[in-house]
């Protein structure tokens, strides 16, 4: 059978893991050995070279961050994300498959030597809570980097899926996913080798650098200096002060306190930061953590006592102030499981489970048996029930919904004789509700259908909506026995 991959697309650190032959996840070093590349863009606007990993962190933090794009993962939903290095316009899908192409450049490497075939097909992991556009922007950094993506997968579900292969029985468990810059819980059912997603929720601009960017505004504080990191992040000084307080920050988790150098206007400072003071600082990101799990809770409709374990992944869940907000919660001790590497793996699993189901092969490896969705889609409309009422949301496919998923929203209609065309509109949201406000909406698409002649006022207009198993909208319209597919904008 043909070796597939797993791909860890991470805000601040991308993985790649396969299958072995033994059914065991295995994680692919990159060409510097180690088993995580950070996901840091550099450009050299001199050679043309396009350099990730280390190196570009480098340039990043204090040499050339004017040429050196990082975080990329966290503009994936703006359409308005513009940056020029030298002659090349850059797009979060453009630097994303430039991550993607190191991490298969090194795997193949790697394969060559042990006289194995390249990367060809991938699984590649997003968080939960991202939208139809981000997934749709993934999808297309991976066919850029020369991928075929078999799935997205979301990264707490590949993380229960590394996890639930090392476990014997029935669980049901909550996987806390605090990566670089996006949040994410999950919790998930195993039941014998079959894992069941129960629900999603998160938050996409939530992760471990806000923890930095507090950490360096203490420093600068506590230094006399008054800026704000917000304020010089993108010049040499400040990109400098944020790799040291990402570093303070891992010293944080093993000591008390911690020296936090680094230089300001040819200056050097350096304060001590004690872990209270950061925990105290940052206690509303780690409240932000604990309503979230609040909510998926109670969309789950289970109760605290019913979760079996919690499992911690992505680096910043090594905070000691994470594991101890989760101890006092769920009054159990959570699990770090290798939260640098399970998400790799468990796209790995994933991905190998798809070329075994096509090629008929019983496997022993977890398995996805019920995925769920992370948004909610409706039409903008107005409440009849409600004279006067604005326009608003009417949701016809729910966030938690199981996917893949199809629906068939009340039928639009036209307004007047010799009409051959209407308007729609459909809308991203988070509420559960069958009617939102239309300011709590993202809209995915907001155009004509055209079907090219004209018709009799009255005449039904039908919507077809599904949501694949990658959680991407696909919309088709039909007038009259003619159907019109709606394409959905990337850029």
């Amino acid at each position: 059978m043909e070796t597939v991959y797993g791909i860890d697309l991470g805000t601040t650190q991308s993985c790649i893991a396969r299958i072995d032959k033994f059914e065991q996840a295995e994680v692919l070093p990159n060409f510097e050995g180690k088993q995580t590349t950070p996901s840091v863009v550099y450009y050299d606007t001199a050679t043309n070279d396009v350099i990730v990993g280390n190196v570009a962190k480098e340039s990043w933090f204090g040499v050339k961050p004017e040429n050196t794009v990082a975080f990329i993962k966290r503009e994936m939903p703006n359409t308005n994300y513009k940056r020029k290095i030298g002659n090349t316009q850059l797009s979060p899908i453009n630097v994303s498959s430039n991550i993607l192409k190191k991490m298969v450049a090194d795997a193949n490497t790697k394969l060559k030597n042990d006289n194995l075939p390249p990367v060809t097909k991938a699984v590649i992991t997003i968080p939960a809570y991202f939208g139809d556009l981000e997934r749709r922007r993934t999808m297309e950094a991976g066919k850029e980097a020369g991928i075929e993506v078999l799935e997205l997968i979301n990264e707490p579900v590949a993380a229960a899926l590394s996890y639930s292969a090392k476990q014997i029985g029935n669980k049901t468990f909550l996987t806390y996913d605090l990566g670089g810059g996006t949040f994410d819980v999950s919790i998930i059912k195993k039941q014998g080798k079959d894992v069941n997603v129960e629900c999603f929720d998160g938050d996409k601009l939530l992760g471990g650098v806000d923890w930095d960017r507090v950490l360096a505004n203490m420093a600068l504080s506590e230094s006399g200096i008054d800026r704000k990191i917000e304020d010089i992040e993108e010049t040499p000084d400040g990109s400098q002060l944020l790799l040291e307080a990402e570093k303070c920050k891992i010293s944080l988790t093993t000591t008390q306190s911690a020296m936090l150098s680094f230089i300001y206007n040819g200056q050097r400072y350096t304060p001590m930061i004690q872990r209270a003071d950061l925990e105290g600082e940052t206690k509303s990101l780690l409240n932000k953590t604990e309503q979230i799990i609040d909510r998926a809770i109670q969309s789950a409709k289970i109760q605290y006592s019913d979760i079996d374990e919690i499992v911690m992944v992505g680096g910043s869940s090594r905070m000691p102030m994470v594991l101890n907000m989760l101890k006092r919660k769920f009054n159990k001790e959570p699990k770090l499981v290798e939260p640098d590497l399970a998400v790799a793996k468990g796209a790995a699993i994933h991905a190998h489970n798809i070329i075994s189901g096509k090629a008929g092969n019983i496997t022993n490896v977890p398995q996805l048996k019920n995925n769920k969705l992370s948004k909610s889609y409706g039409t903008r409309t107005h409440n009849r029930a409600i004279p006067n009422e604005p326009a608003m949301i009417f949701n016809f496919i729910y966030k938690n919904d199981s996917i893949p998923i199809s629906r068939k929203p009340h039928p639009l209609c036209t307004r007047d004789e010799n009409q051959n065309s209407v308007g729609i509109e459909i809308l991203e949201n988070d509420s559960n509700k069958e009617w939102e406000e239309l300011n709590k909406g993202n809209s995915i698409i907001n155009k004509k259908i055209e079907w090219g002649y004209p018709v009799p006022k009255g005449t039904s207009i039908n919507i077809f909506v599904e949501v694949d198993e990658n959680g991407i909208l696909n919309v088709k319209a039909e007038c009259q026995g003619k159907e019109i597919e709606m394409i959905i904008e990337t850029k």
